[in-house]
């Protein structure tokens, strides 16, 4: 498949998530999240936090995704769990739909936690937050 068109803060919180990752594993929508908040100071992902909590607290990167198994997809040569390669094709349809090329952190973080069942949307959701609140503040 071929790959979103993402802005320059976008890839490199992908990259950041691949290059932290265990040796080995996956890369999931968990991770990736954490890595967007680190790399991408300038959204206000703060009032995610005081509703969710502290991704270091919840070990957002650490969430496993629902289908952790190897999608057969790569990002980069890096591999992708099922859910994550489901996250980046949800990614290019929001992307191909609203024309929003280059893709932005928020639009990447919107399609990781699109599929409620994705780590990081359960890890998110967790304190009570209803999965439709998670997608209205993000």
């Amino acid at each position: 498949m071929d790959q979103p068109m993402l802005t320059e803060a976008a890839t490199a919180a992908l990259r950041l998530a691949a290059a932290e990752r265990p040796q080995g594993d996956n890369l999931t929508t968990g991770r990736v999240f954490a890595m967007i908040a680190r790399i991408d100071a300038a959204n206000d992902w703060d009032r995610l936090w005081l509703h969710a909590g502290e991704p270091a607290g919840l070990q957002l990167a650490d969430a496993p995704d629902t289908d952790s198994r190897n999608a057969a997809e790569t990002w980069e040569n890096v591999p992708l769990s099922s859910d994550m390669a489901a996250a980046m094709a949800t990614l290019r349809l929001i992307s191909d739909k609203y024309t929003l090329a280059p893709a932005s952190t928020g639009v990447l973080a919107l399609a990781l936690v699109a599929d409620p069942r994705s780590g990081a949307a359960r890890v998110l959701t967790a304190n009570g937050w209803s999965h439709a609140q998670l997608l209205e503040i993000i």
